[in-house]
């Protein structure tokens, strides 16, 4: 800080976060529309209000639980995007940056795409709760997952026959892999919500 480590300058990177990362933090399942406005205006004050409005446009009938989770990691995983900026942008090993959008089906999806829920993916352990309990797409998901960390341990590069072309992350494109059902990139995944939130963290 505040630059990449000099000494992982040719090591290549995986860098990811989940859709609804914080979900692990809170227990508030029975969250109403008017407590998570308290607690948007209580985290960001006068921009609150287009803030919830910007995620119930995007997410009209998901959970108050849910958004809440969405939001609190939309406002960290600039931490997230600025490691794999400052990785690429010494031009050596490449960063590649994924999130897992995945909704896990344990406690009827209650948890959305939680913590660490790509971790039981990337180790194919597709018979767990949280990665489908042994169902087909969650089976497939964890494939997808595993078959990535496999060919990124071998190789340095993510790239598999089972997911989509992936490319390395850059500070322009800031391409991600989405992890979901239907596997797809997509440039500056989440962006305009971590800087909606975090204004600071405009493009330069």
């Amino acid at each position: 800080d505040p630059e990449a480590p000099p000494e992982s300058a040719d090591v290549p990177l995986i860098v990811s976060t989940t859709l609804h990362d914080h979900a692990t933090r809170y227990d508030n399942f029975d969250l109403d529309e008017a407590g998570l406005r308290a607690i948007f205006r209580s985290a960001w004050g006068e921009r609150a209000d287009a803030i919830l409005a910007a995620y119930r446009q995007e997410s009209p009938n998901e959970s108050p639980f849910r958004i809440q989770a969405k939001a609190f990691t939309d406002a960290t995983r600039g931490a997230s995007m600025l490691q794999a900026e400052r990785k690429a942008r010494q031009g050596r090993a490449p960063a590649y940056m994924y999130v897992w959008d995945w909704i896990s089906p344990m406690y009827d999806g209650r948890y959305g795409a939680v913590h660490c829920h790509d971790v039981d993916a990337s180790f194919h352990q597709y018979r767990s709760p949280i990665t489908g309990a042994g169902t087909a797409e969650g089976r497939v998901m964890c494939d997808r997952m595993a078959s990535a960390y496999v060919a990124f341990a071998k190789t340095g590069d993510p790239n598999n026959p089972l997911i989509p072309q992936w490319p390395a992350y850059d500070p322009v494109r800031r391409a991600t892999m989405v992890f979901d059902a239907k596997m797809r990139v997509v440039d500056d995944y989440r962006g305009a919500f971590t800087r909606l939130i975090n204004p600071e963290l405009q493009p330069r």
